[in-house]
This record gives structure tokens, sequence and C-alpha cells, in this order.
């Protein structure tokens, strides 16, 4: 269902979902991808997932970057979002460290795990 959805929104052109995997045996160990992509206002949003044994070792960050080029150079977009919960402090901070900035703070948006959280919106543009 996942896979037929996904190739649906990829040939619109209003999701693109790409597999991160280990370089040494092409496991797939995580997931990224550019939604809700508007080209008439040049801006899309990414969300991202690592299984946890994968984290904190630069993998997330290298597909960060790879999807922020493909939607800057390729999709000519002006702008990415992306939301991330309050207390997912691993995520914020890569997301500092590639250049997005926080701009925004939606309190108790997101009901997971049988609890509210705020979701923090972060944003980079092309330039």
């Amino acid at each position: 269902m996942f896979i037929k959805k996904a190739g649906k929104e990829r040939k619109e052109g209003i999701a693109y979902h790409f597999g991160i995997e280990l370089k040494e045996n092409r496991k797939l160990i995580g997931m990224i991808n550019l939604v809700k992509v508007d080209r008439k206002n040049k801006n899309a949003e990414i969300g991202f997932w690592l299984g946890g044994k994968y984290q904190e070792r630069g993998l997330a960050k290298e597909a960060l970057n790879m999807i922020l080029a493909f939607g800057f150079k390729k999709l000519k977009l002006k702008r990415i979002q992306a939301r991330v919960l309050h207390k997912n402090k691993p995520a914020q901070k890569l997301l500092e460290k590639t250049g997005f900035k926080l701009e925004g703070r939606l309190r108790k948006k997101t009901f997971f795990k049988n609890q509210w959280f705020d979701d923090l919106i972060y944003g980079i543009l092309r330039n």
C-alpha cells in the first residue's frame, strides 16, 4: 500500500520518499521524505526516521543534506520546513547543525504514545 501511494505521489510531484541504507550491505535502516511539495510557492516539508542503533553516526545528516540538495537544486524550492516533537532533542540538534532555524512552536499539536507533545517548526531557505 505504501509503495503504491509513494509511487503515485512521486509521479504527481507532490512527495518523494527515499530509503536510507548502509553503504556496505544496502540494508534499509531508515527513511527520509520530501512531502507537501508546493511548486507554486516553492516549498515543502521533510520528515525522517532512522533505526535506533544507527543514530549518531552521521547517517541522518548525510541523508538530510542529500534531500536538501534534491529539493533546492532539482526541484528549485525556496524553503523547506520540518516539524519535530519538542522532546526529540537529537532531531532538533541535527536540524540546527544542518542550517535549519527554529521558527515556531505549536502547543499540544501531536498526540503520540498516550500523551500530548508540542510540535516545533524548523525552516531552511535556499540561500
